[in-house]
C-alpha cells in the first residue's frame, strides 16, 4: 500500500521531506507541473494538468492500492486524480486542504 504525496500551492515535493523517513512503506512525493523538477508554465497550467500529472505518476509506476495524500491546494487536485485512476486508489487523505463549496472557487474561500 504505497503513499503518493501531493503538495499544495507554492510548494514542491520537498515539503514532504520531514515526513517521508517516518513512513514505513513505499512513498512517492510528486512535483506538480511548474514546480520542482516538473516542467510547466504556472501562468497557463490548470487543475486538470495537475490531476493528469499525478495520475500519470501512479500509472507509470504501476501503483495499486494507493493512499493518495494531499495538503493545502491539493484539495482541488485529489478529486481529479480519483476520477482518472479510481481503481488504483485505496483512499484519499485531505490534510488541511482547501475544498471550495460546489459552484465556487478557491479564491471565493478567501473573500
Amino acid at each position: 500500500m504505497p503513499f503518493v504525496l501531493v503538495h499544495g500551492g507554492g510548494f514542491d515535493r520537498r515539503c514532504w521531506s520531514p515526513l517521508i523517513p517516518l513512513l514505513d512503506r513505499e512513498v512517492y512525493a510528486v512535483d506538480l507541473p511548474g514546480r520542482g523538477a516538473t516542467a510547466g508554465d504556472l501562468a497557463s497550467v490548470t487543475i486538470a494538468d495537475f490531476a493528469d500529472s499525478v495520475a500519470d505518476e501512479i500509472v507509470d509506476r504501476d501503483l495499486h492500492d494507493v493512499v493518495l495524500v494531499g495538503h493545502s491546494l491539493a484539495g482541488i487536485t485529489l478529486p481529479g486524480v480519483a476520477e482518472r485512476v479510481e481503481h488504483r486508489l485505496r483512499s484519499l487523505v485531505f490534510l488541511s486542504c482547501s475544498i471550495p463549496a460546489p459552484g465556487t472557487s478557491v479564491l471565493d474561500m478567501f473573500g
